[in-house]
């Protein structure tokens, strides 16, 4: 769990701790892709954090290329990624977590990363302003997800009712998405009450108050 590291570290990084399964940069402003060498790539590394790294999408297939035994994958906030880079990667099948929260991340390739990453547990698309409510309402969700967010999205009534008619969901988030209404609540109400299910500023403080009075 590291800040403020620069290129060459993280190259030596990679040579002196051939075995490293975790590798987490909170502050990845100021690297670049010269930080992963495919000479020398993390061969072991599953889980991977690069907080707010100025990586496009060619970027980020270079890192994929030398992280070969990714599992978890967090590049959130990194403002140039699309999706492009992850719907051909051979290494999406096998990821298990992914979180692009506050990336451009399209709608076309939200849906074809849900398409291919079949053993995906866990995904947070929070503020990804270019998913439509439409990509919402066409996903084909994997069925292995059980963790969700979409906090601050553009998913609406119908994209809501397809993601509980999709999946299993263990855990959600999904705050300040005002596109919803609270008649899917009123269809639902058993929601508000489930642990680990989080809509605050999405449905009206009132309609927490009346569905609790009733128990």
């Amino acid at each position: 769990d590291m800040q403020g590291m620069c290129d060459p570290a993280v190259r030596s990084l990679s040579k002196k701790c051939p075995n490293l399964e975790e590798l987490i940069l909170h502050s990845a402003k100021q690297l670049s892709i010269q930080a992963f060498s495919i000479e020398t790539p993390f061969q072991n590394l599953r889980k991977l954090e690069l907080f707010s790294a100025n990586f496009g999408d060619a970027e980020i297939s270079r890192v994929l290329s030398c992280c070969p035994s990714i599992r978890i994958f967090n590049i959130n906030h990194c403002k140039s990624f699309t999706g492009s880079s992850l719907v051909d990667d051979p290494r999406l099948e096998f990821l298990e977590e992914l979180d692009v929260r506050g990336t451009p991340l399209t709608s076309n390739h939200y849906r074809l990363i849900l398409q291919r990453a079949n053993k995906l547990a866990a995904l947070n698309v929070s503020f990804c302003d270019d998913v439509s409510e439409g990509a919402f309402e066409q996903a084909v969700y994997p069925p292995t997800l059980k963790r969700f967010a979409a906090d601050w999205s553009n998913i609406g009534n119908r994209g809501f009712r397809h993601l509980f008619h999709s999946t299993h969901l263990e855990a959600l988030e999904m705050r300040n998405c005002t596109r919803i209404t609270n008649e899917v609540f009123d269809e639902r109400p058993e929601l508000l009450q489930r642990s680990n299910f989080y809509f605050d500023g999405t449905i009206a403080e009132g309609a927490f108050a009346a569905n609790f009075a009733e128990e």
